[in-house]
């Protein structure tokens, strides 16, 4: 999954990924500007919700997800 960087918009990459008792803390780097921040992956049961350190979030349909 491609996350866009929340400050120029391009691609990022993940640098750091480790896995917690609440999800998966992902930290990305933009390949474009180099901006890092963190994503959080938390798993509920009717899917799994993404957020980013913006507070951004949404649901994702766990079919959707690799």
């Amino acid at each position: 999954m491609s996350k866009f960087c929340p400050k120029c918009g391009g691609d990022s990459y993940i640098v750091d990924g480790r896995n917690k008792p609440y999800g998966y803390r992902r930290r990305r780097k933009c390949e474009q500007c180099g901006f890092r921040w963190s994503t959080l992956e938390i798993v509920i049961e009717s899917g799994c919700r993404l957020r980013n350190g913006f507070d951004i979030s949404r649901v994702v349909d766990h079919n959707n997800i690799l």
